[in-house]
């Protein structure tokens, strides 16, 4: 017999997708909303996993973030074994069959569905650019999903819009290494990301984001709050974004005045600083990618 609140978190979860989205993207996680389904541990997460993918469906692909920041310091990336820092939904959802794992190791996606393959060959260089996962969402109709956390904290679609409007208190770094198959030794690795500054603390808060969304009422909530569902197509996320950063390109910098002061005076000799094999290559041929399960 199903689970009666698993069923009603079905429920929300169906009234949130419209039939033309083509990819659902799924973050956040089960840490602050778990104990409400009532069901042991061990058995939450294929749950929650086997409804996610039966609501989505076999016709649209089901996208969660598996980032491995870890790899900044390891410089190892094993599309097997390294663990996602995104929690222990996509860490089960990467073990299923038919799930593909991209290659750029900081911002891994989990994909499965009809565009997976597709997915997982983006050249994604820089991550956050024209070619990387996130632009490919904005271009394909996607259905962005917060659950069990405010959007504005797990769904991490605002860096393509701090990538297209050039957020001044970033740059692009290269970070090399090695990537492996289960413990075996496949190639060099490497990804290039829009970084912020690594000789001062930036901190940042994107509730702006969301209030905006809310505003212009491009962002629609489960009607059950206990959920914690939230959705918003992936190009209004962008937008929105963009639109905040034009109006005020600190607006999401707590320590705006220290971060503008580091902008003006040390970005360029932390640029400088860079050891050369941290400096953006260019376009780089596509990285190698793993069917999984």
């Amino acid at each position: 017999m199903m689970n009666v609140k698993l069923d009603l978190f079905r429920r929300n979860l169906e009234q949130l997708i419209e039939p033309e989205d083509q990819v659902i993207a799924v973050n956040g996680g089960l840490l602050r909303i778990g104990h409400i389904f009532e069901i042991p541990p061990a058995l939450l997460v294929p749950a929650i996993l086997d409804v996610l993918v039966d609501v989505v469906g076999h016709g649209r692909t089901l996208v969660m973030s598996a980032y491995t920041p870890s790899f900044a310091k390891t410089r190892v990336f094993d599309l097997i074994q390294s663990k996602p820092s995104t929690g222990v939904l996509v860490e089960q959802f990467l073990k299923r069959p038919g799930v593909k794992r991209t290659a750029k190791p900081m911002n891994s996606y989990a994909c499965f569905g009809p565009l997976a393959d597709e997915i997982s060959r983006l050249p994604c260089q820089p991550s956050w650019g024209d070619n990387g996962v996130m632009a490919y969402l904005e271009r394909h109709q996607t259905r962005s999903i917060a659950l069990g956390m405010p959007l504005e904290i797990c769904c991490p679609y605002f860096h393509r819009g701090e990538e297209k409007y050039g957020t001044p208190y970033r740059y692009h770094k290269r970070f090399a290494g090695e990537i492996r198959h289960d413990g075996v030794a496949v190639g060099p690795c490497e990804e290039t990301i829009f970084v912020r500054p690594l000789g001062i603390p930036t901190k940042v808060n994107y509730a702006p984001l969301t209030a905006l969304l809310k505003r212009e009422q491009r962002i629609a909530f489960g009607e059950q709050p206990l959920f914690s569902l939230a959705a918003a197509e992936v190009t209004d996320i962008v937008a929105a974004t963009e639109s905040l950063l034009a109006a005020d390109p600190y607006i999401f910098v707590e320590n705006r005045d220290e971060v503008a002061t580091w902008v003006k005076n040390e970005k360029g000799h932390e640029i400088a600083a860079m050891k050369p094999d941290q400096r953006p290559s260019g376009i780089l041929p596509e990285g190698c990618v793993s069917a999984l399960g």
